[in-house]
């Protein structure tokens, strides 16, 4: 199977770097599905290329910069990218929606109105036959007592039932101002927050799974390690923000990669992590 994984995106005005390409990158994926679906008995341009349609999308946390919605009723901006992962999913992809600490009551309108998986936490997928903990990642850190008890109070009954009440505006700059407040706090925090991710991965790994992969940190990392004698890897996957990174799971494969981002990968290269018994390389 072929699956994308991204996560910390913060998208907020579709007239923004990082919206625009995440949007060409949906665009990118919708063609590779209707080449598939139009050239079955050919080698369609993807195939060519490496790369197959991909079968699941996992937008693991802080895809919006906020949200609120009532009804059917969100902040115009971002029509265009829900738009295109309607089509998507219309398409047959299975997509999975996790809450962050900047988007959270998604249910109301992705699970219900939508049809799309939406995890208020943590989950575990199986990948191939392999087992999988993936999550944003707001929770590593257990220590940060007063970010726990925030986290708490922003998702409780009366939160939720205060947002259905106050008006769509209000909301909207009560979140644009929060919102920049939190980016600030954690932009200090990522790379020291990737040293915890590494540790918990180990904690996870020895209950038996094979990888953990995470968001947050905003920090692109893949990391090989070792549990009594059997390979696993951490994925964490950065954001849209400076580095567009996204992981690329293919049949066993893991590649971190940097969508369109020539500045970024003149100082790093994509990374690769296969288990025993994956396919052959796929190009590049």
């Amino acid at each position: 199977m072929r699956a994308i994984f991204l996560s910390d995106t913060h998208l907020r005005q579709d007239t923004a770097e990082n919206y625009r390409f995440l949007l060409k990158l949906c665009q990118d994926l919708l063609k590779e599905i209707h080449e598939r679906d139009q050239e079955k008995t050919k080698i369609s341009s993807a195939a060519a290329a490496g790369q197959r349609p991909v079968d699941a999308l996992y937008l693991m946390g802080d895809f919006f910069d906020f949200w609120f919605c009532k009804g059917d009723r969100y902040y115009p901006g971002f029509g265009r990218i829900i738009q295109c992962l309607k089509q998507i999913k219309d398409l047959g992809v299975q997509i999975h929606l996790f809450e962050g600490n900047h988007d959270f009551f998604l249910e109301d309108y992705f699970a219900d109105c939508l049809g799309f998986a939406v995890y208020r936490d943590d989950a575990s997928i199986d990948l191939d036959g392999r087992r999988f903990y993936v999550a944003h990642g707001d929770l590593v850190d257990q220590s940060n007592r007063r970010y726990l008890l925030l986290r708490k109070f922003l998702r409780s009954r009366f939160v939720y039932a205060l947002q259905k009440m106050l008006p769509s505006r209000l909301l909207w700059r009560i979140a644009l101002i929060s919102s920049d407040t939190s980016k600030a706090m954690w932009a200090q925090t990522g790379k020291r927050l990737n040293d915890k991710m590494c540790r918990f991965a180990l904690d996870i790994c020895a209950k038996g799974y094979d990888g953990v992969i995470l968001g947050h940190s905003h920090q692109p990392m893949l990391w090989e390690f070792s549990v009594s004698g059997d390979q696993k890897v951490l994925v964490t996957l950065g954001d849209w923000l400076n580095y567009r990174s996204y992981l690329d799971y293919t049949d066993g494969r893991f590649s971190l990669r940097y969508y369109e981002n020539e500045e970024i990968h003149d100082k790093k290269e994509n990374l690769h992590f296969s288990f025993p018994g994956a396919k052959g390389p796929e190009k590049i």
